[in-house]
């Protein structure tokens, strides 16, 4: 505050403050919030009351950490980028001064957290009689649920042997596989799947038990040719001297194509039917003992539709018949076909149905094409191994009809004109306007020539801003789309005189007297005062053949 004491020679001045103290109170925003592990939190303190002295943050209850994740903006904003399980809790902000402290609190909690493991068990080597457990330990929000495969196969729990256990602590979830009289074959790979809505996790160990080798029995298989096949041979026993695969007595691999690996999988690159079909044998040899094991390969040829007729023209008119056929060229027996229009499911009616020539070709039968005809067309050959697919599009062209059929139109002199004009058709109509030059030729010219006040809307509406006189007459919209004869109709445009001036709106108007500048031998056209009965004041002249001037006489 500033107190002034003023007098005709000099003046003084006096400052003073007041200082007004109000509680402190602080509110954290938002007080909760839910957010997935990996996404951003952010906290805002407002604190209130007067003096604020120092703004403090506090993560369950303890000063706040911050770092390259977490961070304080400007004291009263707190960032939590990357959003880990450590980050979940209470966040304090405290604000402080000589007379005390306020805090305001908020929770973060976490939201889908996909899976992680906290532990599992390692490599396991038992003799048959023995017990094991297998442990899987992991977190995840929601609790994830687990499940157990043994030598690639789901665990049985109908076995009296096999007992499976879990137990949920929060968002820890443990896993149990128990065992009992374990024998040889119940050796080989194990895996742990632990899976909830964020996302799933696997993790694989291995059970030996001391043995003779044995080989879990192959059923046939069949691969797409020309993609990569991979088999697996499931081993069991221990100690495993080696493992190998072999066709036709001859040990693998012999190509470039195949790799066999010591784990007893066997990849092959590019699969052939010619060179790759027929009867495998995985041999697995311990010391003396020796165990085989038969795969019967079959190498079956995806279905490819022929692109060559599976085509079509530019288009085929309304009303007209029509055909698409879908062969396929390549590909095993037995097909079975499906189409579908635009994305959806075909629907047959009276003018469209499906038929199967032979075993590989489908056809598509228009016997009056309608323009909801048209659009994609998807064919899709399915065999036992594979499907393709091919899209054509068909076209069914419409003559031109009316959508907005245009009308005679009446408008005042300097008003604005539209007149709407709009055609069905396929392919879309190209609409045109044109004016008559008058006579008997009935000829037309565009109407752009008519002026820079005219143009054609996106809508192919004619439209005329501010319309002159001489801007009426015939006018004709036309509307083509190269099927069938043109649409077209003419429009009478009457313009009509203003009921105050019948030439438009004056365009220079003088206050003073011109009776000495203007003769009187120009043409008169109007004697009149605007909205008024008196007519000895104004004079309207033709000053060219678009320009109109008042002239005040005196």
């Amino acid at each position: 505050y500033v107190c002034v004491v003023s007098s005709s020679v000099d003046s003084e001045r006096a400052h003073t403050t007041l200082e007004v103290w109000a509680p402190l109170t602080a509110h954290i925003s938002p007080q909760v919030q839910t957010v997935d592990v990996g996404g951003l939190a952010t906290f805002n303190c407002s604190p209130e009351g007067f003096p604020q002295d120092t703004v403090t943050w506090l993560k369950d209850g303890e000063p706040l950490e911050v770092s390259e994740r977490v961070r304080i903006m400007r004291e009263r904003t707190v960032v939590v980028q990357d959003v880990q399980r450590t980050d979940r809790g209470m966040y304090q902000c405290l604000v402080s001064n000589l007379e005390g402290t306020a805090q305001g609190s908020a929770q973060l909690k976490l939201g889908d957290a996909a899976p992680q493991w906290l532990n599992t068990s390692g490599p396991r080597v038992l003799s048959p009689g023995d017990s094991v457990t297998l442990v899987c330990v992991v977190q995840g929000s929601p609790p994830p649920a687990l499940s157990w495969t043994l030598r690639g196969l789901p665990v049985l729990t109908s076995d009296p042997r096999v007992q499976v256990s879990q137990m949920v602590d929060g968002e820890k979830v443990t896993g149990r596989l128990n065992i009992s009289n374990i024998r040889v074959e119940d050796g080989g790979h194990w895996s742990c799947l632990a899976e909830n809505r964020a996302g799933k996790v696997d993790f694989a160990g291995r059970l030996s038990v001391r043995g003779p080798p044995a080989i879990r029995s192959m059923r046939p298989v069949s691969v797409v040719a020309g993609k990569t096949a991979r088999f697996d041979c499931v081993v069991a026993g221990f100690p495993i001297d080696t493992i190998y695969w072999e066709k036709n007595g001859v040990v693998l691999p012999v190509t470039e194509r195949q790799k066999a690996h010591s784990n007893g999988s066997l990849e092959i690159d590019e699969v052939s039917r010619e060179s790759d079909s027929g009867r495998y044998t995985c041999v697995a040899i311990a010391g003396d003992h020796v165990a085989k094991a038969d795969l019967q390969v079959n190498v079956m040829v995806p279905p490819q539709i022929d692109e060559r007729i599976f085509s079509l023209g530019s288009g085929f008119p309304a009303k007209s018949r029509a055909r698409i056929l879908c062969v396929v060229e390549k590909g095993d027996l037995p097909l079975s076909f499906s189409w579908t229009h635009d994305g959806r499911p075909l629907t047959h009616g009276p003018t469209l149905s499906e038929r199967l020539l032979d075993e590989y070709t489908s056809i598509l039968l228009f016997t009056s094409l309608r323009e909801e005809d048209g659009g994609s067309y998807t064919c899709t050959a399915t065999n036992a191994v594979a499907s393709s697919s091919r899209t054509v599009n068909l076209i069914v062209k419409v003559a031109p009809s009316w959508k907005l059929e245009p009308e005679d139109s009446s408008v005042v002199v300097g008003a604005d004109l539209v007149i709407g004009c709009g055609a069905h058709g396929s392919p879309t109509p190209t609409v045109t306007w044109r004016r008559a030059k008058g006579g008997l030729s009935r000829q037309y010219r565009p109407v752009e020539a008519l002026g820079d006040n005219v143009e054609i809307a996106l809508n192919n509406s004619l439209v005329i801003s501010t319309i002159r006189r001489d801007q009426g007459g015939e006018f004709l919209c036309s509307a083509a789309n190269g099927v069938g004869s043109d649409l077209s109709k003419s429009v009478k445009v009457t313009v009509k005189a203003d009921a105050r001036n019948p030439f438009g709106q004056p365009q220079l108007q003088c206050a003073q007297s011109l009776s000495t500048q203007i003769g009187l031998n120009e043409e008169i056209l109007y004697i009149g005062n605007a909205g008024q009965r008196d007519f000895s004041n104004l004079l309207v002249v033709k000053w060219d053949i678009w320009m109109w001037i008042e002239v005040t006489m005196r």
